[in-house]
């Protein structure tokens, strides 16, 4: 299982892919996922999973117990399923075929406009490439960029001094996730305060205009 986070100039989202192979219980599997989803509630989140089981959601004919363990997983934890039930197979090997490839998102993406789509072009697998796009719009909104240029460095190290020894300090002692997020959040608006006393503020006026994760969740 992979899990990685993304800045979009929207918003972050974190892309979660992962594997259960036919002859694993597909529990351990989703348990993993669980516990990235528990420990990012709020999260923007875009799973594409291959989990090997059965569902008429999905696009197969027919369900298996292993099928209906997932959509009980995908209903408890308010997912939403982006496959088209009328797609192409995910999934061919000679005669066979099948749709065992999930795409699925967080609740909080529902407003976006998701395209998702089985591609015809040749992977390097039995299984085909599929693209999941992502649009949201957004607003106008202004953000700084500082004129390092102009001067005022001494200035800037000077702010930092006085507190960056005790922030390292903080950072090593560190004992679980939660203290080492705290650190860092301190550092970051140590640097922020540091630079608005330094430097110069030019805004940049960020236009509106859709913006395009593309390619977001490409499973083969």
């Amino acid at each position: 299982m992979v899990a990685l986070k993304i800045q979009t100039s929207s918003f972050p989202i974190t892309i979660i892919s992962a594997y259960s192979s036919p002859a694993q219980n597909v529990h351990t599997t989703l348990q993993d996922i669980q516990e990235i989803i528990s420990s990012l509630p709020e999260e923007k989140i875009i799973i594409g999973a291959d989990l090997n089981g059965h569902n008429t959601l999905w696009g197969y004919r027919s369900n298996d117990n292993r099928g209906k363990d997932i959509l009980d997983f995908i209903l408890v934890n308010n997912l939403n399923i982006i496959n088209k039930p009328d797609a192409l197979p995910t999934f061919q090997r000679n005669n066979r075929v099948g749709w065992p490839d999930l795409t699925l998102c967080s609740q909080s993406l529902i407003d976006s406009s998701i395209n998702w789509e089985v591609l015809e072009e040749i992977s390097l697998s039995y299984h085909r490439y599929i693209e999941t796009t992502i649009s949201s719009a957004v607003a106008n909104q202004f953000y700084k960029r500082y004129k390092t240029r102009d001067g005022n460095h001494l200035r800037f190290l000077n702010i930092l001094g006085k507190e960056i020894y005790h922030l390292e300090r903080k950072i090593k002692a560190a004992r679980n996730s939660e203290e080492l997020n705290n650190a860092t959040i301190e550092l970051q608006k140590l640097i922020i305060n540091g630079c608005n006393k330094s430097f110069k503020i030019k805004k940049q006026l960020l236009i509106t205009k859709p913006n395009r994760c593309d390619r977001a969740a490409r499973n083969s």
